[in-house]
């Protein structure tokens, strides 16, 4: 209202990753060689033709067997067939993904980079309460602030407190600080000790909160691991470069050390931050995937090569994001990277096999052992074979990689 969305705070994280996209290189041959394709096989016709000449008879034979077999039908179906069959095999499993494209740059994926709090920790928080015994106004203040925010740290402060039925005004979200609101003329603020307004620093705190000012208390935390972390994490370090960028501040860096390793962690990481981050590791040439849960992550998956949300409530769903991503299915990472590699052979394959079958179908028109008759019934073949390997193998691999069809 007060000003355009290109102003915006989550607009300038969007804008401030300047790495632009690029098509896979396998759709661009896919797309490119149809033209190639024509190119060619017009050309070899009417050289065939030419070749047969006085023959006219031979001649016009050659040329329409050429022109009728040589299609490139099958070229251009193998990547489509393939990757749409999987999107539904996927979204079966409960993991979304943007475009078919988007599977072989996950398949390409050499570097990830992981949030922490929503991401890898289960967004409902075990909290307590430490400080002033909160009577039901405070409490109902506290917790008609924390409605305000979508983070996971708010939700949990939501849940803790019950629902409230303050009317909250002037409501100001810092990303990575913390949340701030006015309730019945009092300023309430939650979030980091600084944006609080000051006070001893607890190593396990999850948020300070104040009152006009004044320091009431802090909500302490007990992070959960979402189900099957640990293994997620050791299965992916196997084969890619494995790192945890964080906001928040390093309390839970125990919890993580072992996993992660203490040189591939960071800590206190602003919004900016995990965008220069992830440019960083694209520039060396890596093939980057930002995973995270959060509209504060959304800079930070614009900057990756794939952007992967992790979302447990449609409120968290982050535009900027290539997959989607359900919180119950985040250890489907490992066996979605695996499977999109099957996905990239297959297509392989069937490119192959479609060049050879028209390699092989051009020779023969070429040389006068087929008719325009019989070319015209093997001409769809080609593209059947194609069409049922990709389909079926896209089928299968996805149950091989734990997908149920």
């Amino acid at each position: 209202v007060t000003k355009p969305v290109s102003s915006g705070y989550l607009a300038s994280l969007w804008d401030a990753a300047s790495v632009r996209r690029q098509r896979t290189s396998l759709l661009e041959l896919a797309d490119r060689f149809g033209k190639w394709f024509t190119v060619g096989a017009v050309g070899i016709a009417v050289l065939g033709g030419m070749f047969w000449l006085p023959d006219v008879g031979m001649a016009l034979t050659a040329l329409s067997a050429v022109l009728i077999i040589a299609c490139p039908c099958a070229l251009t179906l193998a990547a489509p067939a393939t990757l749409g069959t999987a999107m539904a095999v996927l979204g079966r499993r409960g993991t979304f993904v943007k475009n078919i494209g988007v599977l072989l740059d996950i398949a390409a994926t050499d570097t990830i980079v992981f949030d922490k709090t929503g991401t890898l920790t289960a967004t409902a928080h075990d909290l307590s309460w430490i400080g002033q015994n909160l009577d039901e106004s405070k409490r109902s203040a506290i917790a008609g602030v924390a409605m305000q925010s979508t983070h996971p740290v708010s939700r949990s402060i939501e849940r803790l407190l019950g629902i409230s039925g303050a009317v909250v005004s002037d409501v100001a979200e810092h990303v990575g600080a913390g949340i701030s609101g006015t309730v019945d003329g009092k300023v309430v603020a939650i979030g980091s000790s600084a944006f609080a307004g000051g006070g001893a620093t607890a190593a396990d705190a999850a948020a300070y909160v104040s009152i006009d000012g004044r320091m009431v208390g802090t909500f302490v935390m007990r992070p959960r691991l979402r189900e099957g972390v640990r293994d997620l994490v050791t299965s992916l370090r196997s084969a890619q470069e494995v790192y945890l960028v964080s906001g928040d501040s390093e309390r839970d860096a125990p919890l993580f050390r072992d996993t992660f390793g203490s040189d591939r962690m960071r800590f206190g990481a602003s919004p900016f931050d995990k965008i220069n981050v992830l440019e960083q590791l694209g520039s060396s040439g890596g093939h980057t995937m930002m995973i995270g849960d959060g509209l504060n992550d959304a800079g930070g998956m614009r900057a990756a090569r794939v952007g992967v949300a992790v979302s447990d409530e449609t409120s968290t769903l982050v535009p900027a994001c290539d997959v989607i991503i359900g919180g119950d299915h985040l250890r489907d990472i490992a066996p979605l990277i695996g499977y999109a590699r099957r996905l990239r052979d297959l297509i392989r394959f069937s490119l192959v096999f479609s060049m050879v079958y028209n390699v092989i179908g051009v020779a023969l028109a070429v040389s006068g052992a087929l008719t325009p008759v019989v070319v015209a019934i093997m001409m769809p073949i080609s593209s059947l074979i194609v069409t049922a390997v990709s389909v079926l193998g896209a089928r299968w691999f996805g149950r091989q990689a734990i997908w149920a069809s």
